[in-house]
């Protein structure tokens, strides 16, 4: 057997810890796909942080998953002098150091439903996040003028209804 037979399929690890007073049962997976989908999300962030080394000026890290984190500015000559220039590059140890957690996901929660249950559920966020998604972009129902909650209940199975169809 070899990964291909594995791919659609989620391995985990679960234990129940006590953080702080808080009982909650930690779940770790990992899966080949998730694997693949982060190696393919972080070679996307490489070219944009490639991109932007060639234009240092762009460069402020902001956000942890913004590309800019794969870039690394050095500030002196090999020699260890204080350069007047700025040299920009992809920051390998910090790309290899992401590698090594790509197809892992951990979840805390408080349920004591069974474990393949709980990942079945967490593994069905992305619908949830890509309904929010198309609400905040297509889903056109504003300004509502009205006050009766009736009416503004019709007034969103209107627009929802416009959507879908």
């Amino acid at each position: 057997m070899d990964e291909n037979d594995y791919y659609d399929k989620t391995f985990y690890k679960d234990r129940w810890i006590n953080e702080d007073g808080v009982e909650q049962h930690l779940i770790v997976t990992f899966s080949f796909k998730y694997s693949d989908y982060q190696r393919k999300v972080r070679n996307r962030q490489l070219e944009r942080a490639a991109k932007l080394a060639d234009n240092p000026s762009a460069l402020n890290k902001n956000r942890q998953n913004d590309p800019k984190r794969f870039v690394r500015q050095d500030h002196c000559t090999s020699e260890g002098e204080i350069a007047d220039k700025i040299v920009t590059s992809i920051d390998e140890d910090v790309v290899r150091e992401e590698e090594r957690y790509d197809g892992f996901y951990a979840v805390c929660t408080n349920l004591e439903d069974d474990v393949s249950t709980i990942i079945s559920i967490n593994q069905k966020r992305w619908q949830i996040e890509e309904c929010f998604r198309i609400m905040k972009s297509e889903f056109r129902a504003r300004p509502v003028y009205l006050s009766r909650k009736d009416r503004i209940t019709a007034h969103f199975i209107t627009c929802f209804t416009a959507l879908i169809i």
